[in-house]
């Protein structure tokens, strides 16, 4: 018995060997996203660390199940040195498994500001959207070599000095109550296993938004683990099904059918082309910015435009924004919309209505075809045609990563729209402003290095933008033409900020067009999302018909404005002048804009309780009718 108690002492200090490789992970991972977390007093961090000791250990305990049960189960033949090496060889590979997405999240949580979920699969092989992730990763090891050494020196620390098991000589007797009260022990240690692996005694088992006891929304993906995160959401893609109110309520304080026209005048047959520009972040553009910025024309063609100064992007990533401006559902679950269950739901977009009454509609992405599942997307949506890496077929102006460089791909897209039946309704997404950010040969020295490595490729893309509306202009679909820029989300960042704080989402909305006096020099206090953009094109262009969308129509000056987004399991709503965090019970905090952008000041308990009120009952609602039409395929009017 003396040796197996050992053992069992033996099995803590794995476990704590283990932990302690955790903890160098998330170390890195805090270090290397220290401005993210900069605000964090030292105090704070260590408790952080401490907290998140319990995700630690519920993914240690999973990934290890089957080594836990190795080291309990009665018997002399564990003390083996056969045995003893299977052991150590299981714990490598659980060691691996669990230190290495650490690492990897370390670089990739700049791009998502979330430590990544079971989505992550689908990049790596689900699907049509594995081309962009399997053929990139060996260039990121390369590129962020410091990370993949840092992965390989803690796997050979690891193997070096692990916790060997001593035998004792000679031959240890197994009496039968020996081997009964061996097995008893192993009872109870499964027993503490289950516990560890659910977190605790709690009625449910821990998951990512357990983190939020512990710390605010922007600290928990400092809280969590990335296996952790990936192994609480992995099939679970269902949404839950929320029900704060009676449907009849809930209509009274979002109602996402929108009968169009609000007036009855003539439809407007004009083109629509919404622009959507890769990681165009506020903070880029020298318009908001006393002029300081990379984007010398887009700066002057938004002093032409009808430009919203508070816009929102309604998430984080590019797979979560084609859905949101398209087809004005925002990104407010787990997983984006193009990769999850409801993929097959009927949904409105612009294209399909616009179809409807003759229009032809083509999405131009200078991609690789089938990258993010954009081609895919673009069929569910109403899109006639899609325009990719292969229909340019010209490898010569491929970047060697996502495809083809801005300047020739949107030459290209503005030659085959002067192609097309009018009126016509076309998507075009730029990609040179996103990792690794390389220029092409001829422009190496041509822009401003700026201070991050994105700022001289949105520098390039304004200049290839420029270009593009130059040749436009030459073309006869130009002066009937309703353009439409945003991003589709925001890119890097300068500053050091909270991670749910609004600079993390401002980006460009404006309405361009060259016949229409209306929407020139004009500027809009009022809130705007992604998700506007949907019904904003067809009431302007009179548009007769019902729609499903969870945005409004920013022409519409009757309307209640908002905007919402969803970061680690806390929903957002922007509404007047506050901000509105909601875990989908309880509301966490409400700040107020005016005062601080920071996030510094939490005034839930200040505010007054109308205020209050009206945001918690127009997010329930939101989230309630989103999440019912999503389940119940209730995203059009049939």
């Amino acid at each position: 018995m003396q040796q197996y108690f050992e053992h069992i002492l033996l099995l803590i200090r794995r476990i704590l060997y283990l932990l302690a490789f955790m903890a160098i992970t998330r170390l890195v991972f805090y270090i290397n996203n220290f401005s993210a977390f900069s605000d964090i007093q030292f105090t704070q961090v260590l408790k952080i660390f401490v907290y998140g000791m319990r995700f630690d250990l519920s993914v240690l305990t999973w990934f290890n199940m089957l080594f836990l049960v190795m080291h309990l189960v009665p018997g002399q033949y564990k003390y083996h040195r056969i045995y003893q090496l299977v052991l150590k060889m299981q714990f490598l590979i659980a060691a691996a498994v669990i230190m290495l997405p650490n690492l990897a999240d370390a670089e990739y949580f700049k791009y998502t500001r979330k430590r990544s979920t079971a989505y992550i699969f689908e990049l790596f092989g689900g699907g049509s959207i594995d081309t962009d992730a399997t053929k990139l990763l060996p260039t990121f090891m390369v590129q962020f070599w410091h990370l993949t050494l840092i992965g390989l020196v803690l796997l050979v620390l690891f193997w070096i000095f692990y916790p060997k098991f001593k035998a004792k000589p000679g031959h240890q007797p197994q009496l039968i109550s020996n081997f009964i009260a061996q097995t008893l022990y192993m009872g109870i240690g499964m027993y503490l296993f289950i516990i560890m692996a659910r977190g605790g005694l709690q009625y449910k088992p821990i998951s990512n938004i357990s983190a939020a006891a512990y710390g605010t929304p922007s600290q928990i993906p400092l809280i969590l683990n990335t296996p952790f995160s990936i192994l609480t959401t992995y099939g679970k893609k269902k949404i839950p099904a929320r029900r704060y109110f009676s449907d009849e309520e809930a209509q009274q304080y979002f109602l996402p059918v929108v009968t169009l026209p609000v007036d009855t005048t003539q439809m407007r047959r004009m083109n629509v082309i919404v622009i959507i520009l890769k990681s165009f972040s506020k903070e880029y553009i020298g318009y908001y910015n006393q002029g300081k910025g990379y984007t010398p024309f887009f700066d002057s063609l938004i002093a032409q435009s009808y430009a919203f100064r508070h816009a929102y992007s309604n998430g984080m990533q590019s797979i979560e924004s084609m859905p949101s401006i398209l087809s004005g559902i925002p990104a407010i679950m787990e997983n984006p919309f193009i990769t999850s269950d409801y993929v097959s739901n009927h949904i409105g977009s612009i294209a399909g209505e616009l179809r409807k009454v003759g229009y032809y509609t083509a999405m131009f992405h200078g991609a690789t075809n089938g990258s993010m599942g954009f081609e895919s997307f673009s069929a569910l949506a109403g899109f006639h045609e899609y325009y990719g890496r292969t229909q340019y077929s010209n490898e010569k102006h491929f970047d060697g990563s996502w495809g083809i460089y801005d300047e020739e791909f949107l030459q290209y897209t503005a030659i085959e729209l002067e192609k097309k039946q009018q009126p016509f309704m076309a998507c075009i997404m730029t990609l040179s402003s996103h990792h690794p950010f390389k220029l092409p040969t001829a422009y190496k020295r041509s822009f401003p290095e700026g201070e991050l490595p994105i700022h001289k490729t949105i520098a390039y893309t304004d200049m290839a933008l420029r270009k593009f509306m130059q040749k436009a202009a030459t073309m006869s679909w130009y002066q009937n033409t309703l353009f439409v820029f945003t991003a589709d989300h925001c890119g890097p960042s300068q500053k050091k900020s909270d991670d749910a704080s609004p600079a993390k989402f401002e980006i460009p909305i404006i309405f361009y067009s060259p016949k229409d006096a209306q929407l020139h020099a004009k500027a809009d206090a009022n809130l705007a999302q992604q998700a506007d953009i949907f019904p904003s094109i067809l009431h302007y262009l009179n548009y007769k018909g019902t729609i499903v969308t969870f945005g409004k129509s920013l022409f519409d000056k009757s309307t209640d404005k908002y905007a919402i987004n969803y970061l680690n399991g806390v929903y957002q709503l922007f509404y007047k002048n506050y901000l509105l965090q909601f875990d989908g019970e309880k509301t966490l905090a409400i700040f107020d804009l005016k005062k601080s952008k920071e996030l510094k000041d939490n005034v839930m308990d200040k505010i007054k309780p109308e205020i209050r009120n009206a945001m918690e009952n127009k997010i329930k609602s939101i989230i309630q009718q989103y999440n019912s039409r999503m389940i119940n395929n209730q995203l059009v009017v049939y």
